[in-house]
C-alpha cells in the first residue's frame, strides 16, 4: 500500500539484484491478491528480467493495457546496465563514491537482518542511497552520450540507440518468414556470453546485443 499508490505510477523501482531476491518478495505479496496483475519481463530461458504491476479492472478481454493506465515497474540494477555478477559495494566505489557501501555493520554469518536495529535500517538506506546515486550516475553518460535512458536490461537501451542511429537513407526490410524463424531461433540470444577485456579472434557464439 506504500509502493503501489497513483502518485507513484509509472515509477521504476529499482534494486540491486532484484531479479534473484526482491522481486520475488513482491511477486509473492500480490500473487494471490486479483486486485493486480504482474506481467513479468522474461527472457526466452525463462530468466526474468524485471515485472510490471498492473491494475487488473483496467486490462480488457485480449489482454491489453491503457498507456495512462496507472502501473509499476520493478526493476535490477544489474540487468538495467549489463553488470552481471557486479556486487553493489563495486557499483557504487565506481559510480557513486560518496555513497559507498557501509561495511562492519551486519555480521551475515551470524545474524539476520533486524529492522528493528537503527544500525541495521541505517545500513540499508544507505544502499538505496547509494544504488540511487550511482544509477543517476551511469544513465547519465548514456543520455550524454546517446541521448538514451536506461531501460529494462541494457541490451534494450543498446538496440534504441542503434535504431536512433541508423542513417535516414537506409531503408531496413523485415527479412522473409524462413530467414526470420532462424533469426529468432539460433541468432536472438542475449546474455549468452561476454568478453571481460578487449578481444580478437575466433568466436562461435556471442551476444547480438554487446556486440
Amino acid at each position: 500500500q506504500q509502493l503501489l499508490i497513483e502518485e507513484f505510477s509509472g515509477v521504476k523501482f529499482v534494486a540491486w539484484n532484484a531479479n534473484n531476491f526482491d522481486a520475488y518478495f513482491v511477486a509473492a505479496a500480490l500473487v494471490t491478491d486479483s486486485t493486480y496483475t504482474i506481467r513479468p519481463y522474461l527472457t526466452r530461458s525463462n530468466s526474468l528480467r524485471g515485472m510490471r504491476i498492473m491494475l487488473t479492472e483496467f486490462i480488457d478481454g485480449e489482454g491489453d493495457y491503457p498507456q495512462d493506465a496507472p502501473s509499476w515497474e520493478f526493476l535490477d540494477g544489474m540487468a538495467m546496465l549489463g553488470l552481471a555478477g557486479v556486487s553493489l559495494a563495486k557499483f557504487l566505489d565506481n559510480f557513486a563514491p560518496e555513497h559507498h557501501k557501509l561495511t562492519g555493520v551486519i555480521d551475515f554469518e551470524r545474524e539476520t537482518f533486524d529492522a528493528q536495529n537503527p544500525k541495521h535500517c541505517e545500513y540499508a538506506m544507505r544502499d538505496s542511497v547509494g544504488l540511487y546515486h550511482g544509477m543517476i550516475a551511469a544513465q547519465q553518460i548514456l543520455l550524454d552520450r546517446f541521448n538514451q535512458p536506461l531501460t529494462v536490461t541494457m541490451g534494450g537501451a543498446c538496440i534504441k540507440i542503434f535504431q536512433a542511429n541508423i542513417p535516414r537513407d537506409v531503408k531496413v526490410y523485415t527479412p522473409p518468414d524462413e530467414l526470420l524463424e532462424v533469426i529468432r531461433f539460433y541468432a536472438m540470444r542475449g546474455g549468452f556470453c561476454y568478453c571481460v577485456k578487449r578481444y580478437q579472434g575466433p568466436v562461435w557464439k556471442y551476444d547480438l546485443n554487446q556486440a
